[in-house]
């Protein structure tokens, strides 16, 4: 994997990641990082916000950003933006850019875990699907402090195309599509649900270290049939559940336990137009919080409540219009006291 200048880069797309801050009734402080306390459908206002970060460009088609909370220091927290490229951009909440990666083959999503277990540490990954490889890519977020010679990630698995030498062990589907990171949390294991785009089943595998490489289990561990096209995954480790967002139909949940199949419900959207897309949770402390969709037919967010799943609000973000990936903290970071939700623009033909 090579970092590289990103000014040497010839931009061929721009990316608006606009962010929206959640105005809650508590407060937070920057002495120690922690989950707002819980919050009532009516106390949630979304305002936007776009003064700091503004638009970005990638190069390439820009798909799915990602939050990683810093929890020693809040203050030194990242996002990540993909594009499916394969190139992966690190900024922080100042809008600076960190560090670009390239993975050198085409990637669809991405997402960030705390709690991977590698030789004896517990770490924070990041991990995205490889699309044209069908592979899994895993990453390393080193904490700060940063600098030319301690980059901010740093890989686990060598990500290599389908004709190389290196790793293959960490196979998944080809032309992986929809994709999420879960952490079982009664048993410390990590998995990863994918799936491709086609009418194939989402398929869960464990993923996990030996000898410093990170692999995925050889043998899947379940598969969930009867879903369509899907690519908006996320799964809340807290409460121990999945999501999976069908194009085009509804939201179907499942526990994220290999051990129980069933599916729990399914959320429908009749407000949703096009393709239902992005998926991203606003957890709280106590359980309570908020499932956002993006609705990409006509450019708005979903906001359903995480403990019942019943809707709560629609809401548009000014300037962005067919949001593909989505992601949401209620962490405080810089400049976004009560928490920040980053999204893709598609407005500019992405997809």
């Amino acid at each position: 994997m090579t970092s590289f200048n990103p000014k040497t880069l010839k931009p061929r797309k721009i990316l608006l990641w606009l962010a929206l801050l959640f105005l809650l009734a508590s407060g937070i402080g920057w002495g120690k990082a922690r989950y707002h306390a819980s919050v009532s459908a009516q106390s949630l206002q979304v305002v936007p916000y776009d003064r700091i970060i503004g638009r970005l460009t990638v190069t390439g088609d820009a798909d799915d950003p990602a939050i990683w909370i810093n929890r020693s220091n809040p203050r030194q927290s990242l996002f990540f933006l993909s594009s499916k490229s394969g190139l992966i951009y690190v900024y922080d909440f100042n809008g600076q850019l960190v560090q670009t990666l390239d993975l050198g083959t085409r990637l669809n999503n991405i997402d960030v875990r705390s709690g991977f277990s590698y030789q004896g540490q517990s770490i924070d990954i990041l991990a995205g699907n490889l699309r044209s490889a069908g592979q899994l890519a895993v990453m390393k977020i080193n904490p700060p402090p940063w600098n030319s010679a301690n980059q901010p990630l740093t890989v686990l698995t060598q990500a290599v195309d389908s004709d190389s030498d290196g790793i293959i062990d960490n196979r998944i589907s080809p032309n992986s599509y929809g994709f999420t990171l879960y952490h079982d949390l009664s048993n410390g294991k990590m998995y990863v649900f994918e799936k491709p785009k086609s009418s194939a089943p989402i398929v869960q595998w464990e993923i996990f270290e030996q000898n410093g490489q990170v692999f995925t289990s050889r043998n899947k561990v379940r598969e969930i049939r009867d879903i369509g096209i899907a690519e908006g995954f996320v799964a809340d480790d807290q409460l121990g559940y999945v999501y999976f967002a069908e194009e085009s139909d509804g939201i179907h949940k499942f526990y994220g336990s290999p051990s129980d199949a069933r599916r729990l419900a399914k959320i429908e959207t009749p407000r949703a137009s096009g393709d239902r897309e992005g998926l991203a949770l606003y957890p709280c402390n106590d359980g309570s919080g908020y499932l956002i969709l993006s609705s990409q037919g006509n450019s708005t967010f979903l906001v359903y409540d995480r403990q019942t799943n019943q809707f709560v609000t629609q809401f548009k973000a000014e300037g962005a219009s067919s949001t593909d990936g989505l992601d949401v903290t209620p962490y405080a970071v810089p400049n976004f006291p009560n928490g920040v939700m980053i999204i893709h623009d598609g407005k500019n033909g992405y997809y």
